[in-house]
């Protein structure tokens, strides 16, 4: 993973703390964020996301995607997957981190998807200069 990668799953990560939720796995090194990686790692349906956090019964799955990503299968995939996880439970969220020069493709990709932005679904746009 990147360094670029990395930062944005760090961000992701906060975020998630900030609103209750305990990281129970976080992909990349981080030296900032509180939690005791599991013994295996986790995946949601077919995929391991960057963030994987719990607050009782809540799940929340964090994803970090930079503008290339957005092309490929995988990406699509993965959103599919996760979104049909975070709408299980309506205290679920997906909080995905990207670039600011990649939100209007992100967009784009989830309207494609039909996957609706809302309380559950959120985006953290990272502007360029911390990256």
């Amino acid at each position: 993973m990147s360094k670029k990668h990395d930062m944005i799953v760090t961000l992701i990560a906060g975020h998630l703390q900030r609103q209750g939720f305990v990281i129970k796995f976080m992909e990349g090194n981080h030296s900032n964020v509180t939690m005791k990686k599991p013994e295996m790692p986790l995946k949601v349906k077919r995929h391991r996301p960057d963030v994987y956090a719990l607050k009782g019964d809540a799940i929340g799955i964090g994803e970090a995607k930079t503008e290339g990503d957005l092309k490929s299968e995988h990406t699509k995939n993965q959103l599919l997957d996760f979104k049909e996880v975070v709408r299980e439970n309506t205290n679920n969220v997906l909080v995905l981190g990207i670039p600011s020069n990649a939100k209007i493709e992100l967009i784009k990709l989830m309207r494609q998807l039909r996957i609706a932005l809302d309380e559950q679904i959120i985006i953290i746009e990272v502007p360029e200069t911390f990256l």
